[in-house]
């Protein structure tokens, strides 16, 4: 008689957490005035210098900031990004590092930073670091936040008068870009300056419930004749959902989107966002008559070279098993690509697309999945007559994510292309499969036979 042993190590969930990890900011800038709306805190008339170690942000001097208290909402707030004037500086090639943190007197806690790499100002600009993952507040407290740099900086716009805004005060903090726990508070005593800085908080009522952990994404695509006709409007993709993000930039040529808000699959907006950078879009010859056709049917075009980045995802995406990003293409031209996406806890997986020359989705085909890990296997796949139209990365836990992809290099056209995303968590096993589940990814085991 034979018998199985089977001895297995159990797999122990564990915690994830993003809490103070520095992730970057993107920097925006504007010779207009943020809107003020909602729950925003704002002071905007300025137009005066405090002094270098008061209001100058550079390198050798402290950083500077604003203290600010929030709302009676019981339900707390979400700060989004934060907005300095610059009163007379033009800069490039800086780092940037924001805080934000509670105030109680002179002593700062930071809770959050981030930092952001630096773009062209010029005088009167409105610079706005958009936070990577919002930072909650809690009500009725008194919170600051700062700004320092690595090298040249800015002059911070202020007014000399520090009950411009009466629930806070300008404030200075640490030496040579980095501040530290102690403020100068700028209310005449003890530093002899006196004000507030022009500065806007973008804030919302409330903290963002979790997301359902499922985000879909179209690249709307087209040429200059049909650019925004193909949005999905249904459910598709390889994990059938409704609620698709179907994004369009300003042009078929110019098809740029900054910061977009992202819903998830119940048509919720979530704390995530995408950059999309690429110089145009065109359109496959899919079949437009199901919703899976309209996914693949238009795409970024000459897509290498500038990631499609996604920043954000709450924690609905950081359970143990994280989450996976599939990635959509059909081109109007066959070959192959890479695909790589690397999250931003250093997380990486590669795949590549190909198509074969004519072949573009029908229903009867269906959605077909690319296992290439090489440019030879998609090669290979190629010379075999076979297609594909997506891939599947996993193994990704970090809440900002860039897609990059990679001209291939075959005889048939190569150009990297991308018709659409799906972001979703990886599912927590019911305790009955857990165990299975574990055994078959993630464990030791061992069989032992035994003959009787």
């Amino acid at each position: 008689m034979k018998r199985i042993v089977l001895l297995v190590m159990g797999l122990g969930y564990f915690g994830l957490t993003w809490l103070g990890q520095t992730q970057g900011a993107i920097m925006q800038v504007s010779q207009t005035a943020p809107t003020v709306d909602g729950a925003d805190i704002a002071q905007l008339v300025g137009g005066q210098d405090l002094g270098g170690d008061q209001g100058h942000i550079w390198s050798n001097r402290p950083v500077q900031g604003q203290t600010f208290t929030t709302g009676a909402y019981s339900g707390g707030y979400t700060l989004k990004a934060v907005t300095l004037q610059n009163l007379n500086n033009t800069t490039t090639g800086t780092t940037f590092t924001i805080r934000v943190g509670e105030v109680s007197g002179t002593t700062f806690t930071p809770v959050f930073t981030e930092t952001a790499n630096a773009v062209s100002i010029v005088p009167g600009d409105y610079i706005t670091f958009i936070f990577d993952l919002p930072v909650k507040l809690a009500p009725n407290k008194v919170y600051g936040f700062d700004v320092g740099a690595a090298g040249n900086g800015f002059v911070t716009s202020n007014t000399t008068n520090n009950m411009a805004y009466p629930w806070g005060v300008a404030y200075s903090s640490g030496a040579n870009g980095v501040g530290d726990t102690t403020l100068i508070l700028h209310n005449g005593y003890p530093s002899g300056a006196n004000g507030d800085r022009v500065f806007h908080l973008d804030i919302d009522e409330g903290q963002p419930p979790l997301s359902s952990g499922r985000i879909s994404v179209n690249f709307v695509g087209g040429g200059s004749n049909d650019y925004g006709a193909y949005q999905v409007t249904g459910t598709a993709g390889a994990v059938p959902l409704p609620n698709w993000n179907n994004i369009m930039g300003p042009a078929w040529n110019n098809p740029d989107v900054f910061n977009l808000t992202l819903k998830d699959s119940n048509g919720v907006d979530t704390t995530a966002r995408i950059t999309v950078d690429v110089s145009n879009t065109w359109y496959s010859g899919a079949d437009t008559s199901t919703q899976d056709g309209l996914l693949l049917k238009g795409y970024l075009d000459n897509a290498a070279g500038n990631p499609v980045r996604v920043v954000g995802l709450d924690e609905a995406f950081a359970n143990p098993f994280g989450y996976k990003v599939i990635v959509y293409y059909d081109t109007d031209s066959g070959g192959a690509f890479e695909i790589r996406v690397t999250d931003s806890l250093g997380n990486s997986n590669t795949k590549w697309a190909y198509e074969a020359q004519g072949s573009n989705y029908t229903p009867s085909l269906g959605l077909v999945e690319s296992t290439a890990r090489t440019q030879d296997e998609a090669i290979a796949a190629l010379e075999l007559g076979w297609t594909s139209n997506y891939v599947v990365l996993g193994d990704f836990f970090g809440p900002n994510f860039n897609v990059y992809l990679t001209n291939g290099n075959t005889p048939l056209d190569d150009r990297a292309r991308i018709a659409g995303l799906q972001i979703i968590a990886n599912p927590v096993p019911e305790p009955a499969t857990g165990i299975l589940a574990a055994f078959g990814f993630a464990v030791l085991g061992l069989l032992v036979w035994r003959r009787q």
